[in-house]
């Protein structure tokens, strides 16, 4: 019988280089994949945390309901350690201090969003700047 379950255990794509030069290409191709494994919205942060029931008058009810909302907490919880491991298989060693000792892979995902982009668009913006004095002076 053939495996044809997806691996999860290796990032399928270019890592995220040192420099971060590849930065969007990277997140595209990790937010993807994210996506394909169930894990985006634990990643993105849209997948929110359970809340609490509401207490019944019912003491029965009570005890199922909070039974039921500890099992979805659980699951959660799983989850978003999945979604945090998924990250951290996509990314080289000296970026990992981003990810150490976070629960949330939202501030880890952050983290290498404030790290990277904003040199981006400086380059970016210097290309600009160039191009413009460039044109200005012929």
């Amino acid at each position: 019988m053939s495996d044809t379950l997806p691996k999860t255990e290796k990032y399928p794509h270019e890592k995220l280089s040192l420099d971060g030069t590849n930065y969007s290409q990277w997140a595209t191709g990790f937010k993807m994949w994210a996506g394909g494994l169930g894990l985006w919205s634990y990643i993105s942060g849209e997948e929110q945390e359970p809340s609490p029931p509401a207490a019944l008058t019912d003491p029965d009810q009570n005890i199922i309901r909070n039974e039921k909302h500890v099992e979805k907490l659980k699951i959660f919880k799983q989850r978003r350690l999945l979604a945090l491991s998924a990250l951290s298989t996509a990314i080289n060693a000296q970026d990992f201090v981003y990810l150490r000792d976070l629960d949330d892979p939202l501030i880890g995902w952050t983290s290498l969003a404030n790290k990277y982009l904003p040199q981006k668009t400086i380059r970016f913006n210097q290309h600009l700047d160039r191009l413009f004095h460039h044109s200005k002076s012929t």
